[in-house]
Order: C-alpha cells, then sequence, then structure tokens
C-alpha cells in the first residue's frame, strides 16, 4: 500500500463504496450522505469511477484557476463554484440516466467503508504548513481591510482565513492517526 499513489488508492475506496448484489449488478450512492442509491452494472460502475476519479483532478485545477480569475469579485467566485456544481451533478446525470433508482433500504451497510485517503505523515505535515501560512495570509488582509483597497472584502478574507484554519486542524488530527512510516522517525 505504501507504493501505491492516492489515485489508486481513491480508486480502490471507490470500488469498495460499490456493493455487488447476487445478480452481478452494483448499488451505489452517486452523492454521500444522500437516500439516493443506484443500481448499475460493471462498465456503468467503472465509468462512475472514472468520472469521480477525473472531476477530483480538473475540478481542483479549475476551482484554483478560479480564484485569480475572477478579480475578487465575489460574483465571479459564486458563478465558477455554481458551473463546478453544474459539472459534477451534470456528469453524474449523464453517467447514470438509464440506471433504475432503487429504493435506500436496500442499501446494506455504511454508507463510507474505511478513509478515503490515508497520506503519509509528511503530506499531513506540509498541509498544515501550507494552511496556517494561508490562514496569516488571508487573515492579513481581512485584518487590515478598511485601511486598504480590499476594504470590502475583509469579511471574505476573514471567512477564508478560519477556513484554512479549520483545514489545518483536520489535517493536524489526521497527522495524529496515520501510522509513521518505517524510515520517519
Amino acid at each position: 500500500m505504501a507504493d501505491q499513489s492516492s489515485r489508486e488508492r481513491f480508486k480502490e475506496w471507490l470500488d469498495r463504496q460499490a456493493q455487488l448484489r447476487p445478480d452481478g449488478s452494483y448499488l451505489i450512492r452517486p452523492v454521500p450522505l444522500t437516500r439516493m442509491v443506484f443500481q448499475v452494472n460493471a462498465a456503468t460502475k467503472d465509468r462512475w469511477v472514472s468520472f469521480l476519479l477525473a472531476f477530483r483532478r480538473y475540478g481542483v485545477i479549475a476551482a484554483i484557476l478560479s480564484i485569480p480569475i475572477s478579480d475578487g469579485q465575489i460574483w465571479a467566485i459564486a458563478l465558477s463554484i455554481a458551473a463546478l456544481w453544474i459539472a459534477f451533478y451534470g456528469g453524474l446525470y449523464v453517467i447514470l440516466r438509464k440506471s433504475p433508482r432503487v429504493p435506500a433500504d436496500r442499501w446494506v451497510g455504511p454508507a463510507v467503508v474505511g478513509p478515503p485517503l490515508m497520506f503519509s505523515r509528511r503530506r499531513y505535515l506540509i498541509s498544515i504548513v501550507g494552511a496556517v501560512f494561508v490562514a496569516v495570509f488571508f487573515g492579513y488582509f481581512g485584518w487590515y481591510g478598511n485601511n486598504t483597497a480590499n476594504g470590502p472584502y475583509q469579511w471574505v478574507y476573514l471567512g477564508l482565513s478560519a477556513l484554512m484554519v479549520w483545514c489545518a486542524v483536520r489535517a493536524a488530527i489526521n497527522y495524529s492517526r496515520a501510522k509513521p512510516e518505517a524510515h520517519s522517525r
């Protein structure tokens, strides 16, 4: 497992999310923590997994690129978030359009089977340092926003700073739960 990439681990986790039925079909929950359950064949399950892997990669890239392109305009950021949501749910609709929706009580077992990804402690440590750095950066602009041209956006910057602090805390929790690697101290 140590030699697997995060993409391969995420693919295995998604494969475990699909529950195999006795007739050879699968039950999937395309959106976790909802009651939507679809019965799909093996080819549709593989397309669902491939779509989520691709959306995970390109959706993050699009989200990161949309922030500097929006030039601090709230409506542009909201528009890019809406476009990502439409792309996600539209992609799920295209993949699952011919799959029957089944009652939620046919879903057996927990909605989540194990953690989606377990990274190394080093990666969590890098995430903690990066999130704290970004939180300080946004916090600076949020705190001193009244004295600069960014005055109207001070609450947005403070909100983003709080979000980064929350991400740092989650990464610290995962850091404490991750198993040390053999070559680490």
